[in-house]
């Protein structure tokens, strides 16, 4: 099954609460209480069967198919759910919902993913408009599918459409201010930022991407509105303030964001090294030196597991750095893995390295193999530490970074690299449920 935020599962909920229309526009107030009533009698899984017993009735009804085709997104059966979809759109190359449907299918296909997706979302916006169709909901629809694959230029394209049909919609307005500023369109993000900080926003991605621009757009309450945002909406969320916190890029609001992580979740080390890292740029290492002990602690107790074990590694590299200044430093080497691209590989490498002196990253740059980084004290030889990995990988090292002999540059260092996404050579991507229409 997909994964979704918090935000786009309750979008899900609701979008699949709604009543099946004669249209693509949202539901009347009546069906949308007839809905209501029926999610609560049956799952999507029991819908489902209700919608296969249409769609075998009679297969070439393009409401019957693509009722049952959105369904089974729902469910999980995305190849099922690709197959009804493509056959629908070529009975039916002028119904949009379905021309829309093929397109989030496509984008999970293990053979054709994005670039079919969005070859067939340029057909969708090229249908002409149907008699009974919202055109604004249309376009956000639409526009969702792009955001989902994160082509950001032309999903602001549909929002500001969108907009201009409805300039008072504020989650209109939030997705246009989000999708221009993770385009690069700052001056265009700005002309909604009125309309955006009127209201606590619950959009963590449009929040995250205000604080990373916070200081660009120069916007005095932006940052005021961000947290109090964050309080509202996500008061008990460590994770988030945590991914906050490194989106201020120094903001005297980022050191808030961390203690409210560490204040949350006291027993995460990643939350703890980026507090320590801000006390020791703000002059206060005693401070930092006794988080990073206390933590030191606790991970001694902590079922070791591989990541456990590269944060407590950062941990005791910390120690050494904040307790005797200028007479402790490590060194980096990085290695690319020209043999392997499977990420589970990846990780099974990192498990056997942890055993080995350092601290041990991967990750998988898109289109390369994978790399890894090994941080280990200037007394020891990373080159004997990979040799070692021989029979498992062919790899050749990268050039060599300065030594670290202070504690916020081991941080930066390794923040960058163990917080890299590992990229999967076909990534999923989690849709917004398309709306149900009654025959």
């Amino acid at each position: 099954m997909p994964k979704f935020s918090p935000q786009g599962l309750a979008v899900v909920l609701i979008v699949s609460a709604f009543a099946v229309t004669n249209s693509f526009a949202w539901p009347t107030v009546r069906a949308a209480e007839n809905s209501a009533l029926d999610s609560k009698l049956t799952s999507p899984q029991d819908r489902s069967y209700t919608a296969r017993a249409a769609y075998e009735a009679n297969p070439n009804d393009v409401v019957a198919a693509t009722n049952f085709a959105i369904l089974q997104l729902q469910i999980g059966d995305r190849e099922f759910a690709q197959s009804i979809f493509s056959s629908a759109a070529k009975l039916h190359p002028l119904d949009y919902l379905a021309a829309l449907g093929l397109a989030q299918a496509l984008a999970n296909d293990p053979e054709q993913g994005v670039p079919a997706a969005l070859k067939q979302l340029d057909k969708v916006e090229k249908i002409p408009q149907a008699a009974g169709v919202d055109s604004f909901t249309r376009l956000v629809l639409t526009a969702d599918c792009y955001l989902s694959l994160n082509a950001f230029p032309r999903a602001f394209a549909l929002y500001r459409q969108a907009y201009l049909l409805k300039p008072t919609d504020y989650t209109v307005s939030e997705k246009c201010c989000r999708t221009a500023l993770a385009s690069g369109q700052l001056d265009l993000a700005k002309t909604f930022l009125p309309q955006v900080l009127a209201k606590e926003s619950a959009d963590q991605a449009l929040l995250i991407l205000l604080a990373q621009n916070s200081r660009t757009l120069r916007a005095g309450p932006i940052s005021n509105a961000i947290m109090e945002s964050a309080r509202t909406n996500f008061s008990s969320d460590a994770d988030f303030y945590y991914r906050l916190g490194r989106a201020f890029q120094g903001d005297a609001n980022a050191a808030i964001c961390f203690n409210r992580a560490v204040t949350i979740s006291p027993d995460e080390g990643k939350f703890v090294l980026a507090q320590a890292a801000l006390l020791t740029l703000a002059h206060k290492e005693s401070a930092a030196l006794a988080q990073l002990k206390t933590m030191a602690g606790k991970s001694a107790m902590q079922e070791p597991s591989p990541r456990r074990t590269l944060v407590a590694g950062l941990i005791k590299a910390g120690v050494e750095l904040l307790s005797q200044p200028g007479k402790h430093s490590y060194q980096v080497s990085t290695v690319e893995i020209t043999s392997l691209s499977c990420h589970c590989k990846v990780a099974a490498i990192n498990y056997i390295l942890r055993g080995q002196p350092g601290v041990v990253f991967a990750q998988v740059p898109e289109g390369k193999g994978p790399r890894n980084l090994l941080i280990c004290a200037a007394d020891q030889n990373p080159a004997l530490i990979w040799s070692k990995m021989a029979k498992e990988a062919k790899y050749k090292l990268l050039p060599k970074a300065s030594p670290i002999t202070d504690f916020p540059a081991l941080y930066a260092l390794a923040s960058g690299n163990f917080e890299t996404v590992t990229v999967a050579p076909k990534p999923h991507y989690a849709f917004q449920a398309l709306p149900l229409r009654r025959d």
